[in-house]
């Protein structure tokens, strides 16, 4: 009988306002655990494509592929191997914005791989999937 009751409580409880999201305090509960976790950066592209892909950004999603992949790209050329959760500021200027001029690359294609990254590290932020934005 008291399994039934809990049961009940549980589906008014979930009609009232909850939508498959977690609440600001159940986040703040497991958020200390996410930002322990390392991911490569490929793993998290994954799962940010995903996450576009879910929202059916597709026109978004094939972009944002295409831009982080020139930036892996770009990472591999530098043999650059830092954990996303190393990025600095001062590393997206120096291994990112400098060494894209650096190969001649247009301003509106350095700003467009930028934008990417920004979304990219946003989402990524907002997921509690790092501790720092370094854009």
């Amino acid at each position: 009988m008291k399994k039934i009751e809990n049961e009940r409580k549980l589906q008014r409880k979930s009609r009232r306002g909850r939508r498959g999201e977690l609440s600001r305090e159940e986040l703040l509960l497991i958020s200390d655990d996410i930002g322990e976790i390392e991911y490569t950066f490929e793993e998290l592209l994954e799962i940010f494509i995903e996450d576009c892909e879910l929202r059916n950004l597709r026109e978004h999603t094939i972009y944002y592929r295409s831009e982080l992949n020139a930036f892996i790209k770009l990472l591999k050329e530098q043999e650059i191997e830092l954990r996303v959760s190393e990025w600095t500021g001062e590393t997206i200027k120096r291994n990112v914005i400098m060494y894209m001029k650096e190969k001649g690359l247009k301003t509106v294609s350095i700003n467009s791989r930028l934008r990417a990254l920004r979304a990219f590290f946003n989402f990524l932020e907002g997921r509690n999937l790092i501790k720092s934005n370094p854009m």
